[in-house]
């Protein structure tokens, strides 16, 4: 059994620093699970969490 992840960095810092939750990011396409239910289900808890959220100030685009 392989789970087979597809994403780009950015969108998956994104979900790794809580700025977007792993079910808006699927849901949009950003990031894309392909495999077994029970894999796929399991993959947030896998990634984890930034381990101080909220710390990082977002980037103010010029």
């Amino acid at each position: 059994m392989d789970l087979c992840v597809e994403t780009s960095l950015r969108a998956l810092t994104e979900v790794w620093m809580g700025d977007r939750t792993m079910a808006d990011a699927v849901a949009a396409g950003a990031i894309s699970l392909f495999g077994p239910p029970e894999l796929a289900g399991r993959f947030p808890a896998w990634l984890g969490c930034h381990p101080v959220p909220g710390v990082v100030p977002v980037a103010v685009h010029a």
